[in-house]
């Protein structure tokens, strides 16, 4: 039995990560064993230690640090029903942390459940979170934003040096005129 003290903290700790969140994935951890759940709390927190994490609570600590974080408990409606966990992200890129929720969720054959989330303080249903998993992160974003961006100047880099190494010939060709 947690005593209040304990409730307490937990509630501040979660209420203090969930203003600073990204994503806050609402999971349903039913059907998982031990080994299960310690595996996929590993393989989030690999994705951004420290920043990312996975937390079981009761829905009423969960519901009063959502509350005191921001957020609207009322929307969430049966979400925090039943056995409910976290999957949360603070200041990062959450589309990553989803691509390895996904990822687990297909080596366990769909489990956990995903019951809902808030993306970018905004309340998705589960088919959105699916969605969102298969989106490139901000890395990948960048990467092919940059490769955009590099591809006419390679193109006028390599014609000025056509360009330089035609003047260059044409000069060669008249030395070997003159002399």
């Amino acid at each position: 039995m947690l005593t209040k003290e304990k409730k307490v903290q937990i509630v501040s700790a979660l209420s203090e990560d969930f203003s600073k969140a990204t994503l806050i994935t609402f999971i349903d951890f039913t059907g998982l064993d031990v080994a299960s759940m310690a595996k996929l709390r590993s393989s989030i927190k690999s994705v951004y230690p420290g920043s990312s994490k996975v937390k079981v609570a009761r829905n009423k600590l969960l519901a009063l640090a959502l509350s005191n974080a921001g957020y609207n408990t009322e929307e969430l409606g049966e979400i925090l029903e039943g056995p409910t966990g976290v999957v949360y992200v603070v200041d990062e890129d959450p589309v990553k942390v989803l691509k390895v929720l996904s990822d687990f969720r297909k080596e366990q054959k769909g489990k956990p459940q995903i019951k809902g989330a808030y993306f970018e303080g905004i309340l998705i249903d589960p088919e959105k979170v699916e969605e969102y998993a298969k989106l490139p992160s901000k890395e990948e974003l960048y990467a092919m934003l940059l490769a955009r961006m590099q591809g006419p100047i390679s193109g006028l880099v390599y014609t000025l040096n056509g360009v330089l190494r035609k003047l260059l010939y044409a000069l060669k060709a008249i030395e070997e005129k003159k002399s």
